[in-house]
């Protein structure tokens, strides 16, 4: 899989099967997503992480309001570095702060997610845990959601990434997906993507 954090990415359906992808209305224009990236080695640490995401984070997610939730994980052979994605749209920047706040005041949340929290240190769920915040571009303002018949379990999806020697070499990138339809070439291929972005704080930039 290449480096998911480099200057621009999208998802598009092809490479990654998904645990669950729960998705109501998406955020409006001018959408920010938090990618939650985390990196794991055992069985044991993958199940941990399920449970706390699908029994804790998750629905908690779902009662601030946050419906558009996806949790991805790699290819079972991509054993090199197991991962574990977490994706949340935001219609704003602001959010992406307040929703942690939030969470910590959430006694439904904190009592389900006691198991993942005070896990001890040489038995953690997970090896690493990397954040990468990323703006929408204006060629696909929102996250659209494919319209699939393969059952959740069976989907495969992709994060491509570009990465740019020089800040300038980046905003022409970006420029070309925009104003040069780049997004509307794939959208005729049937890439099916998901979502197309610039990453704004993450480890590998521009």
């Amino acid at each position: 899989m290449k480096n998911y954090t480099k200057r621009v990415a999208l998802l598009t359906a092809i490479i990654m099967a998904t645990c669950y992808f729960k998705v109501s209305a998406v955020p409006a224009a001018g959408s920010y997503y938090k990618l939650k990236i985390y990196h794991y080695k055992t069985p044991a640490q993958y199940q941990a992480l399920s449970n706390y995401l699908q029994q804790a984070y998750v629905p908690a997610m779902h009662r601030l309001g946050f419906k558009s939730i996806g949790v991805l994980h790699t290819m079972e052979k991509d054993t090199a570095d197991r991962r574990v994605y977490v994706f949340i749209p935001f219609n704003n920047l602001g959010k992406i702060e307040d929703v942690d706040e939030k969470l910590s005041k959430d006694k439904l949340y904190i009592e389900q997610s006691k198991g993942y929290t005070n896990a001890i240190y040489n038995a953690a769920p997970y090896s690493r845990l990397e954040i990468v915040i990323l703006k929408a571009f204006t060629g696909m303002p929102k996250p659209e959601i494919p319209l699939l018949a393969a059952a959740k379990s069976d989907r495969i999806y992709e994060l491509r990434s570009y990465e740019s020697a020089t800040e300038k070499y980046h905003i022409n990138k970006v420029d070309m997906f925009n104003a040069g339809d780049e997004i509307g070439i794939f959208n005729r291929l049937g890439f099916n993507a998901v979502f197309y972005s610039s990453v704004i704080a993450g480890s590998r930039m521009p």
